[in-house]
């Protein structure tokens, strides 16, 4: 569904005339603000509740290079913009807010 909110809101942009449209940190994936994923202060006391929630964040990320990063590539080829979209990657257990960024001709620049 936030591929498909980005594609509208790129498609509006680029109607407007814009040639660069930039979306914010973990624009994709969403970010987790205000969750410690169980641990309250201390470390060692992981909730259950906490392990479900970071399942769910794990589970929003994307992987890159993947197929969310070729459909972003092929919306700045359609629009002819380049674009520049903030995600949550994954890489294994590990999740990072990483910048993704493409040419107007939908080439996967890099990160």
């Amino acid at each position: 569904a936030t591929l498909d909110k980005a594609e509208r809101l790129l498609a509006e942009a680029a109607s407007h005339g814009a040639q660069l449209v930039v979306f914010p940190e973990a624009f994709i994936g969403g970010y987790p603000r205000g969750s410690d994923f169980g641990y309250g202060v201390t470390i060692e006391t992981k909730t259950a509740k906490g392990e479900e929630d970071f399942r769910r964040y794990h589970a929003s990320a994307i992987d890159v290079p993947g197929p969310e990063v070729d459909r972003l590539a092929t919306m700045a080829r359609k629009h002819k913009v380049y674009l520049v979209m903030g995600v949550v990657e994954r890489d294994g257990y590990t999740l990072y807010c990483t910048v993704l960024f493409f040419d107007s001709q939908g080439h996967y620049l890099g990160k």
